[in-house]
């Protein structure tokens, strides 16, 4: 009896101690598994080609970054057949999504009108095969000058800036990205500047970017837009990311009747850490061309480039228009100067653009003579990057006056001399001999 009443006692004494025991936290924070999902903002659209896009956006919800994602797209025809050989992958628009970040991505699909008219709805599903800690730094990068809306013709969006590295490190591999979206959210367009990505950002440099959505039906609907940017920093230890945010553009525009074009019939979703799989309606684009959306009158263009190119969206014409309106012409003063060419430029170069227009043979020898312009334009882009950082009115001043000099000398300067020492040349042939006899 005795020894069951040590047993007790002892029991007691160690439910007691175990009672007095305090519970203390791990020495570093638990980090969640990664989630990746796919955002409900995404939408579609088709292109002359009949190639079909599908744009969103997937969020990482988890705690560590995730790397080799893909996301997969199926279309399926009313009775749920896969219309295709198969599913298309896409990836988003930053390889590395970072904790709690969200990054757009872009499908492109090559179909055919007949594929187009079977289509009921898609299906996206996301997977990542990679999770891996990293440190994140929200305050390297910088955007030290922003600017966004539509070009002269009212039929491209324009987003440029420059982003700048506010570290003591080298930032590389970088990544801009900019999204449009329509005033309800929904994502339209999504694009990254290539360029940037193997450039090395020094500590206190900077470096531009620009880039174009050149959709027409779909630009007149964007009211607001955002750029991401991310780099490996400090040795490739630290991402360094930086989002705008959405930023409402001055666009007006207003629709008799808006429709939702991914309106949901039937919604399946199993979500786990590594896959999200969500089914859409598709609804012919046809439908959202229909709504009918008001413009700001669009200025002219180049008109002379514009016949020489055939096409007023042409690359080249739609980078001049940019650094013209949007650069040198981003601020009252430049403006100034650039109304003041153009009432100079339209008064006779009109004349000369019918006559290459109406002349398919004049045209090759007109674009060759507008590449040292179009080299004029890059390296004034250059100068008023350079300038702006000081003052944009400054800088639209300078980058207007190197562009006027560089382009006289060129177009002008230079025929003369060449014409002056050929006259010369021939002069001193044909002068007569003098003869002794």
């Amino acid at each position: 009896m005795s020894i069951i009443r040590s047993l007790g006692a002892i029991g007691l004494l160690m439910m007691l101690s175990a009672l007095s025991v305090q519970i203390l936290p791990p020495p570093y924070p638990v980090r969640a598994a990664a989630q990746v999902i796919i955002r409900d903002n995404h939408s579609y659209y088709s292109d002359t080609s009949a190639n079909l896009h599908v744009v969103g956006e997937i969020k990482n919800t988890g705690g560590v970054c995730v790397s080799v994602v893909d996301i997969e797209l199926t279309f399926y025809d009313a009775n749920g057949k896969v219309i295709g050989n198969s599913s298309t992958i896409g990836h988003p628009m930053i390889p590395t999504v970072a904790p709690d970040k969200t990054v757009p991505f872009k499908i492109s699909k090559p179909s055919s009108s007949e594929e187009i008219s079977k289509i009921d709805h898609y299906g996206l599903n996301v997977k990542h095969s990679s999770e891996a800690s990293c440190s994140i730094n929200d305050s390297v990068l910088q955007f030290s000058y922003r600017s966004g809306g539509l070009s002269t013709s009212g039929k491209t969006f324009i987003v440029t800036g420059r982003v700048k590295n506010n570290g003591t490190f080298d930032a590389k591999e970088n990544n801009v990205v900019a999204s449009c979206y329509d005033a309800s959210g929904r994502i339209l367009l999504t694009a990254n500047y290539s360029p940037i990505h193997d450039k090395t950002i020094g500590s206190d440099k900077e470096e531009y970017f620009w880039i174009y959505f050149e959709e027409e039906n779909i630009v007149g609907k964007v009211s607001g837009y955002s750029v991401l940017a991310s780099s490996s920093y400090h040795a490739g230890t630290q991402i360094a990311f930086l989002d705008s945010g959405l930023i409402q553009t001055p666009i007006s525009t207003t629709s008799s009747s808006t429709s939702s074009s991914t309106s949901s019939s039937s919604t399946s979703s199993s979500s786990t850490s590594s896959s999200t799989t969500t089914t859409y309606t598709y609804t012919s684009t046809s439908s959202e061309s229909s709504s009918a959306t008001s413009h700001p009158q669009p200025r002219q263009g180049c008109v002379i480039a514009t016949a020489a190119y055939g096409n007023e969206m042409a690359s080249e014409v739609v980078y001049m228009r940019h650094v013209r309106d949007n650069m040198i012409g981003s601020n009252e003063l430049g403006r100034t100067l650039v109304n003041g060419w153009n009432l100079f430029y339209y008064s006779w170069s009109t004349p000369i653009a019918r006559l290459i227009a109406s002349h398919d043979l004049v045209k090759p020898t007109f674009r060759i003579l507008l590449l040292p312009l179009i080299g004029t334009i890059h390296m004034t882009a250059y100068t008023y990057s350079t300038f702006s950082v000081m003052n944009p009115a400054f800088a639209s001043v300078i980058a207007f006056l190197f562009a006027a000099l560089l382009s006289t000398a060129i177009y002008a300067l230079v025929p003369l001399l060449a014409l002056r020492a050929l006259y010369g040349k021939r002069r001193i042939v044909a002068r007569p001999r003098l003869s002794l006899l």
